[in-house]
């Protein structure tokens, strides 16, 4: 079983190289609205885990930062 925080930072580790090496301008036409379509998945998916984990950061008074 994979935990979620294990999960969460691969994930993070290989949108960043990912993103690195991504060069908008060579994403064929064909595929932009897939790839749009997949981003927007992943956010809301994110955005959902994020609300999440806050329920129970906030009721343990654990507070974040987003700096890196």
């Amino acid at each position: 079983m994979v935990h979620m925080f294990d999960a969460t930072y691969r994930i993070e580790r290989d949108l960043k190289g990912a993103l690195a090496a991504f060069d908008p301008k060579r994403i064929p036409s064909g595929e932009v609205g897939r790839l749009i379509s997949s981003l927007s998945r992943i956010e809301r998916l994110s955005a959902a885990a994020k609300t999440m984990a806050a329920s129970v950061a906030a009721e343990a008074h654990v507070f974040t930062s987003e700096t890196d």
